[in-house]
């Protein structure tokens, strides 16, 4: 079984349930670690770091790292039960790598192994997205 796999089925074991953040990180952290040193030196995770940054950053939409963790994790199983359910086989390569990634930051807050740089350029390239977002909001609004 090819790792796009293993984790899409890690994720898929939850799409019935609500996982609190402190199983996550009891019972989960080191699963989740396993997956992220398979993915970490694969070339596909060099060409997607813009779409890692923009999700982390989107994350800090809540102050708390508990809750940044809980609702990731939820997203994380709605995205990839999404692209599994459609046969998005890109977009469920694309949404494992990338959440794994960024649940793996944020269990390493939770730990306080916070890589500041990292993390200043996550919130930057969110925020830089959501400018050009409502630029081009803003030019549409002027198009009717």
């Amino acid at each position: 079984m090819s790792i796009v796999n293993n984790i899409k089925e890690f994720f898929l074991n939850f799409k019935t349930e609500s996982i609190d953040e402190k199983i996550i990180v009891s019972k989960y952290a080191s699963t989740i670690n396993d997956f992220n040193k398979q993915i970490s030196n694969d070339e596909y995770t060099n060409t997607i770091e813009e779409n890692i940054l923009i999700i982390y950053g989107y994350t800090f939409r809540l102050e708390d790292v508990n809750q940044r963790l809980f609702y990731t994790f939820s997203e994380a199983v709605n995205a990839i039960n999404m692209d599994n359910l459609m046969r998005n086989e890109d977009g469920v390569k694309l949404n494992s790598y990338v959440y794994i990634r960024v649940i793996k930051y944020i269990l390493d807050e939770i730990n306080g192994q916070v890589n500041e740089e990292y993390k200043k350029k996550a919130i930057n390239t969110h925020k830089d997205l959501e400018a050009k977002k409502a630029k081009e909001n803003k030019y549409h609004v002027y198009q009717y």
